[in-house]
């Protein structure tokens, strides 16, 4: 496993990061897996423990390991979504409807790197101090503001910042559940949160929609035969369906939540890109203190830019503040400075202005051609926000087989089966189409070719012919 060749252009501490990201990658090391000791590392290399302390570090900043302190270094729970996406950006199909995160082609790099050589002249070397587990204070008041903005009130002593959505979900997790607790997800979902709850032994019922809601009526009935100790969600712009919750179904989850005693994660996926529609969080009408909110900053700037934060109860403070300091010290201190930076500046303001106009585009453009260029009979809706398209192929189509055939003339899409944590009973002629990647002078081209070729699987499809 530790055999590896280096390549003598690369630093060694980055041969050594590079060779265990392949491991987890290929999944011959697993979540939660510890690595080797500093110690036992650098005997393994023949280097010394600073470089082997780079290594680490250098795969924590990249969201492949976690610190417990006194403990050592641990492989954090990477989910398949995540895998995929790696996979097929490795691929690179010209035409690439699988990514949902947003392309660094779109990140503010200028305002950013100005941002950044602000913190350098100002605050110099303490730029790269550790700060205090719960994150930088100054970035936790600017965190503030914009909470405030969306309609939730809270105090700079219940937000906390984490290393990333997925750390956010494993602290909450790791606080409130036990093996054999129960947990309430959305179905379908998105597929970390599922495999990371799986892997925590807890019993998970999904929740399923109807129409453009969650069916709240099923909801209800669930709580009458089991007892929740938390439920997952995306109640805006849900990954992978788009769909958003009403008011009404809202308010009503919240009531549940406290007449039945559970939390509930919101998780706000994509809440900035909303077209200029106006977007409720669960959170601002949480009256009862139910809702802890995770948000990722890693969707709307860059996915390496692995900073995130957390709104938390009161009551929950202090044992999710003793969880996120044995999981690591600290986020990187520089990028919770520099984000600071441009939060507080109107660059901020401008990118998110920005990205809601690429978007709001790239979405239209794509309902267009979807009706324009597709069969009547394929379903789909125009979302509020986000950017994501939930299609239902027509009656006998199998999304596997579409995607198999739309790989040969160079596309790639999520098909709807992934994000089911049942795989028995299930409609499979559900796609995903995710506009984060894909540039906007390919998208009608690309949609062309796949109504070309779903026109092809539904002909096949009806002369009874097997698409090899």
């Amino acid at each position: 496993m530790w055999n590896i060749v280096m390549n003598k252009k690369l630093p060694i501490y980055l041969n050594i990061a590079n060779h265990i990201e392949k491991l987890i990658l290929n999944q011959e090391l697993s979540p939660h897996d510890a690595l080797p000791s500093i110690r036992k590392m650098s005997e393994i290399f023949s280097v010394n423990k600073d470089t082997v302390v780079t290594a680490y570090h250098c795969l924590e900043n990249k969201g492949y390991v976690y610190k417990i302190s006194g403990k050592g270094t641990y492989v954090k729970e990477f989910s398949d979504v995540e895998i995929e996406s790696i996979d097929i950006v490795r691929e690179n199909y010209k035409f690439d409807f699988s990514q949902s995160i947003i392309s660094t082609d779109y990140f503010p790099v200028e305002e950013f790197k100005e941002s950044f050589n602000r913190v350098l002249m100002r605050d110099k070397g303490k730029a790269f101090l550790y700060h205090n587990s719960v994150g930088y204070e100054p970035l936790r008041r600017e965190i503030k503001k914009i909470l405030h903005m969306q309609g939730i009130d809270t105090q700079i002593e219940n937000i906390m910042i984490i290393s990333g959505a997925q750390q956010g979900i494993d602290i909450v997790s790791r606080n409130l559940l036990q093996k054999n607790n129960h947990v309430f997800i959305e179905n379908p979902t998105y597929k970390g949160a599922y495999h990371y709850f799986k892997s925590m032994g807890v019993k998970i019922t999904g929740i399923p929609f109807l129409k453009n809601d969650l069916d709240i009526d099923k909801l209800e009935k669930e709580l009458d035969w089991n007892n929740p100790k938390l439920m997952y969600t995306m109640p805006n712009f849900q990954n992978p369906t788009g769909i958003s919750y009403s008011d009404e179904s809202k308010r009503r989850i919240l009531d549940l939540a406290e007449k039945h005693d559970f939390y509930i994660i919101e998780d706000d996926y994509t809440n900035e890109i909303n077209y200029g529609n106006k977007v409720i969080s669960l959170k601002s009408l949480d009256d009862y203190k139910r809702v802890i909110y995770i948000k990722s900053f890693s969707k709307i700037l860059m996915p390496g830019l692995r900073v995130s934060y957390i709104v938390i109860p009161d009551r929950l403070i202090d044992g999710i503040e003793n969880i996120k300091a044995m999981t690591d010290i600290s986020t990187s201190g520089i990028l919770q400075r520099t984000l600071a930076d441009f939060i507080s500046s109107d660059n901020y303001i401008h990118h998110i202005d920005k990205i809601n106009k690429v978007f709001k585009r790239k979405m239209d453009t794509v309902y267009r051609l979807i009706r324009d260029y597709m069969p009547k009979d394929v379903e789909v809706s125009m979302p509020n926000g986000g950017i994501s398209f939930w299609v239902k192929l027509p009656e006998g189509i199998d999304a596997q087989t579409l995607l198999k055939e739309a790989k040969k003339e160079n596309i790639i899409f999520n098909i709807g089966s992934d994000f089911y944590i049942n795989k028995v009973l299930i409609d499979r002629s559900y796609i995903r189409l995710s506009l984060g990647s894909i540039e906007e002078d390919s998208i009608e081209e690309g949609i062309k070719i796949l109504s070309r070729v779903l026109l092809k699987c539904i002909y096949s499809k009806k002369n009874k012919m097997i698409i090899y």
